[in-house]
């Protein structure tokens, strides 16, 4: 299985052309239908290769995948509310820094004693 190196004439599964979009080689051999069953000499599939779409919708039907898909929107969800929360509360604290007046220095401040002073210092 590797991506295919040039974009297949049709998917094998959904028998759309998509040029834009990446296809998988299955390397196997298909004897598939025509492409266009009102003229058979339209051409048949003959290599499994299929379109991401194709291949995306068969894994979103896999039972894992569904719940490994439903745990991350849950775990996405969690963490934007728990963004959202922070956010808010980093707000409210820079408010509360901008709006917190300056503190005064007294040009004393290295000559202020504190409360408690040792018996042999005084």
């Amino acid at each position: 299985m590797r991506l295919a190196s040039r974009t297949p004439i049709r998917c094998s599964s959904c028998f759309g052309q998509k040029p834009g979009v990446p296809h998988v080689d299955f390397e196997s051999s298909y004897d598939g239908p025509p492409i266009d069953q009102s003229s058979p000499r339209s051409g048949h599939i003959d290599w499994v290769v299929m379109c991401g779409e194709c291949i995306e919708s068969a894994h979103a039907m896999l039972p894992e995948t569904r719940d490994v898909v439903g745990d991350l929107r849950h775990r996405l969800a969690e963490a934007e509310r728990e963004r959202d929360e922070l956010g808010a509360y980093a707000d409210k604290l820079e408010a509360a820094v901008v709006g917190k007046p300056e503190r005064k220095q007294s040009a004393n401040t290295s000559a202020r004693k504190g409360r408690y002073q040792p018996k042999d210092a005084a």
